[in-house]
């Protein structure tokens, strides 16, 4: 059993606590909003499309349905490296700076973010009571007000739930960042441990991350429960 001295773990914090711990915040909450903003679309288009709901349309539902499960079916390290290696060109024109690699990452981590938010936004609206649905219908409701005033809204707490998820699932995959030259809590960590042998950082790492996905899981279980009673 390693034992390390609180000399070495403060030294590996104060490393841990700048720029990766900075750019792992980046990348999870930036690639998280982009994320949402192409997946509560697409969640909510699998929806309408899905058979039993209003714009019903098997064919088209299972077209986008088979693309998202292709998608989420390759690792996250493959899709960055992919993207990582279609934006090669660059290197022709100019000279990244460490600020446009990071807004390149949570491009990329969004990107191959969007499918896994597509399908918790999916799973969730379609938790809501399709009385409800058909009442909203039969009183007259179109398609955008349906979505908008009823299934958004009863499904919120749902969809809090979902996005919390994405952004925790999001910051496991920042281990890989090292592969594009981003530095953050998790990959930092694992190279010291493994390359210079400073295994101190696994440590001051894990705590790191296991205070983050605590304060996310809090903050996203609180605001579900006050967006349920505020229903």
């Amino acid at each position: 059993m390693m034992v390390y001295s609180w000399q070495d773990l403060f030294s590996s914090f104060r490393v841990l606590l700048g720029e990766p711990l900075l750019n792992t915040l980046a990348i999870m909450l930036g690639s998280t909003f982009l994320a949402c903003l192409g997946g509560i679309p697409l969640g909510v288009y699998l929806v309408l499309t899905s058979p039993g709901y209003p714009l019903a349309a098997e064919r088209l539902y299972g077209v986008a349905s088979s693309v998202i499960n292709i998608l989420r079916s390759i690792p996250t390290i493959i899709l960055v490296i992919l993207i990582s290696s279609l934006l090669y060109f660059r290197y022709s024109i100019y000279r990244p700076t460490d600020f446009a690699l990071l807004l390149e990452a949570i491009v990329m981590w969004a990107i191959a973010a969007i499918p896994l938010c597509a399908r918790l936004v999916e799973s969730a609206l379609k938790e809501v009571d399709k009385g409800l649905l058909e009442a909203a219908m039969a009183c007259g409701a179109t398609v955008r007000q349906l979505v908008r005033k009823v299934m958004l809204k009863e499904a919120l707490p749902g969809l809090i739930l979902g996005i919390t998820t994405l952004s925790i699932t999001i910051l496991g995959t920042t281990v890989m960042s090292e592969t594009i030259a981003i530095r953050t809590v998790a990959s930092r960590a694992v190279v010291r441990a493994t390359i210079d042998n400073d295994g101190e950082f696994i440590v001051s790492g894990i705590a790191i991350l296991a205070g983050i996905i605590t304060l996310v899981q809090t903050i996203g279980t609180n605001a579900a429960r006050h967006a349920d009673k505020s229903r």
